[in-house]
């Protein structure tokens, strides 16, 4: 008797627009998850695709970054974040699917000083293509910020006294950023980026 293997039902996959929300030009990063990947997880990629450090407290909500409906990680009644065990794990964390539709959109806010706002747009659910391993980079534009630096604006500053660094008004900030990151900084390119050069742990 011939026993016939049911075949393996086809991985589902998001492709997904994440723009760094009020960054000029704007800072984004088009990635490709699998529809079923978690949200603890699905946090590990941002930070990734984004050059953050990841010791900082961060939420996913629904509708708006800071007003909407928080659905990762859990808070208690008082709103407050709960605290990843041991493990660096948080309790049941949804899946991405669960919240998130083609043509939706989800938030992201990672450092609740420097209050980094991405947002997540799901531009499409595909069939995996063959021969590639997720999550995967496709696109996106600009280096990724720096963290610690008091947010957007404060990115933007660094940018700014880059650009103008040779004009005599801008000295007492080059010196600052010299000071702070070495004269390396003074050659920083904010508009440089490599999609093939994102490295996710898998």
């Amino acid at each position: 008797m011939r026993i016939y293997k049911r075949p393996k039902a086809p991985q589902l996959v998001y492709q997904l627009h994440i723009r760094l929300m009020d960054s000029e030009p704007e800072i984004w990063r088009r990635i490709l998850v699998s529809a079923d990947i978690d949200l603890n997880n699905f946090h590990r990629v941002i930070q990734e695709a984004f050059e953050w450090e990841g010791y900082h407290l961060f939420r996913f909500s629904q509708y708006e970054p800071w007003s909407g409906n928080v659905v990762f990680p859990p808070t208690d009644e008082y709103g407050a974040i709960k605290m990843p065990n041991e493990m660096g794990i948080y309790d049941a964390p949804p899946l991405l699917r669960d919240v998130l539709e083609v043509g939706g959109r989800l938030f992201y806010v990672y450092d609740f000083g420097d209050d980094w706002q991405h947002e997540i747009l799901c531009e499409a659910l595909m069939i995996k293509p063959p021969k590639i391993r997720l999550p995967l980079c496709t696109d996106g534009a600009n280096h990724a910020a720096f963290e610690d630096v008091g947010g957007v604006g404060g990115y933007m500053d660094i940018v700014h006294t880059i650009a103008n660094q040779d004009k005599p008004e801008y000295q007492h900030a080059v010196a600052e950023l010299i000071d702070a990151y070495g004269k390396r900084i003074l050659k920083f390119d904010a508009a440089a980026f490599d999609p093939k050069k994102v490295k996710f742990s898998r």
